[in-house]
């Protein structure tokens, strides 16, 4: 008889709140959940849609717990429904625990009330805030992108003379043209992947990689880095380091944590870098010998946009995108510093399990036989499709290309021998990547597929390419990682067609 009350004055309450302006809805002890018009209304519901619906894995139990055991009085949170159309609904609950007058429990009541619009207006505000951020860094990636563009134009043209005039140029000369070229390309790769990072348009992507392996392969670039007065002491783990994060997340720690260390040696000194496996965890310790940092930057380093370095010399972003690669992996990175003495970073991974072994290619196993596989590059830049012809010819393959999606479909027909790959740009003229797939797949359906890209995740995310279909190649890419994807993609293409959404 006790619960046929409760349940009577839980409904009675039910029938009292109905005609409130707000959204009400009261959960009994036993699950059942009453709502009134105003809740259904916030969710595009009428009373008769909400007979359909199953209130009670709508609104959740959050916080009931802490009210039946008489710790709190009342919940308060912020949580986003979804609309009947579709759309995400932002709400401020209170919820309280009604009891009778020996004190037990009957039932709870919550009242709702939309604050979409309060949470679309605190968006636009950080999002304001985020432009004046961002107009903080024009002038100084601005000067950044200038210098390396500088030094890319001006070794450049060191080349061409040295090839117009190769009699008083030695061979050295030029191979140190060249590296100086690659120096630049790579830091520009950091500083654009920082960008992307620090403005939350780059979806990380996960793989378990083996840090001794990483830091090894590294260690030829932080010698360009760092320069020839400073030392490089490696001290590794003697077994394998496993660990799990961004594909390109090890390089830029490794990269923002070398500049800055250069940096503060401009006289020379010692850039350290050691790894351990301890319970659980992969320890990387990064140290050097240099100026070190007071208690108050200290404090500071990992904020976006905070920086020491002269105006033009710094962007503010490479300590806080390398705080963000570690959080995003599930670690944690601690900093001690003294002035006059350097600056040690101690990064803590959790430990992976089941790490394959690390590709590698060589440059004797970089290609296949000429004409063992025809791949099809399809791109609307001429200089990028002469880069990947050139790159896949010394490999060995023979190569076609097409600037646009139609000529592609015309070659794809009047071309006699097999395509065994297309290699095509995801963002075109006329017929986008995936479009252009979808119609060469009825062509060649036996034919394998790698799409290549320089645009961020989301937008790849709007042409479908991300969840489903051929393997992504971001651009810029080094022709041996072309290699290591064109094989894999024709290892695959041996299976049957990728179903396209």
């Amino acid at each position: 008889m006790a619960s046929e009350a409760n349940a009577e004055d839980a409904r009675s309450a039910g029938e009292l709140f109905e005609h409130s302006v707000a959204g009400h809805f009261i959960t009994q002890l036993t699950g059942e959940v009453l709502v009134n018009s105003a809740f259904c209304e916030m969710l595009g519901y009428t009373l008769a849609d909400a007979k359909g619906v199953t209130w009670a894995e709508v609104t959740q139990r959050a916080g009931f717990d802490t009210l039946l055991s008489g710790e709190r009085t009342r919940v308060r949170v912020e949580k986003r429904f979804l609309h009947k159309d579709g759309s995400g609904v932002w709400v401020a609950q209170s919820t309280t625990l009604r009891r009778d007058a020996q004190g037990k429990p009957l039932y709870f009541i919550t009242t709702t009330v939309d604050i979409t619009q309060r949470k679309r207006l605190e968006e636009e505000l950080r999002h304001a805030q985020k432009l004046e951020g961002i107009g903080r860094l024009v002038g100084g990636i601005a000067h950044d992108f200038n210098n390396l563009l500088t030094v890319i134009l001006g070794f450049t043209s060191s080349i061409k003379d040295a090839a117009q005039e190769i009699e008083v140029h030695s061979e050295g000369a030029i191979i140190d043209s060249v590296s100086e070229i690659e120096r630049a390309a790579h830091s520009a790769v950091a500083l654009t992947r920082q960008l992307l990072t620090y403005s939350r348009r780059r979806v990380p992507r996960a793989e378990q990689v083996d840090l001794n392996v990483a830091v090894g392969s590294f260690q030829k670039l932080l010698m360009r880095v760092l320069g020839e007065d400073v030392s490089i002491c490696l001290n590794l783990a003697p077994t394998p380091a496993p660990v799990t994060l961004d594909v390109s997340g090890m390089d830029q720690i490794l990269m923002n944590l070398a500049v800055n260390s250069r940096d503060a040696m401009p006289r020379g000194g010692t850039f350290t870098l050691e790894t351990e496996n301890l319970a659980g965890w992969v320890m990387m310790r990064v140290s050097d010998t240099g100026h070190g940092m007071p208690l108050d930057v200290q404090q500071r380093i990992f904020e976006p946009l905070f920086t020491t370095k002269e105006s033009g010399k710094g962007t503010g972003l490479g300590l806080s995108t390398v705080f963000g690669i570690v959080n995003q992996a599930g670690g944690h990175v601690e900093v001690t510093s003294e002035v006059g003495r350097g600056t040690t970073f101690t990064f803590w991974f959790p430990r992976a399990t089941d790490v394959g072994a690390p590709v590698v290619v060589s440059k004797k196993d970089s290609g296949v036989r000429k004409g063992s596989a025809t791949v099809l590059v399809v791109d609307d830049s001429e200089p990028i499709r002469k880069a990947l012809r050139s790159a896949l010819e010394m490999s060995g393959y023979l190569v076609l290309d097409a600037e646009c999606g139609a000529d592609a479909l015309l070659l794809c027909q009047s071309h006699v021998g097999n395509i065994d790959l297309l290699v095509i740009d995801v963002v075109m003229p006329g017929m986008n990547g995936r479009e252009l797939l979808s119609q060469f797949k009825q062509l060649r359906p036996d034919a394998g597929a790698l799409f290549m890209t320089g645009f961020p995740d989301e937008v790849l995310a709007n042409y479908g390419v991300l969840t489903s279909g051929p393997e992504v190649l971001q651009k810029p890419f080094t022709p041996l990682v072309l290699m290591q994807k064109v094989k894999a993609a024709l290892r695959g293409s041996a299976r049957a067609a990728t179903p396209l959404s």
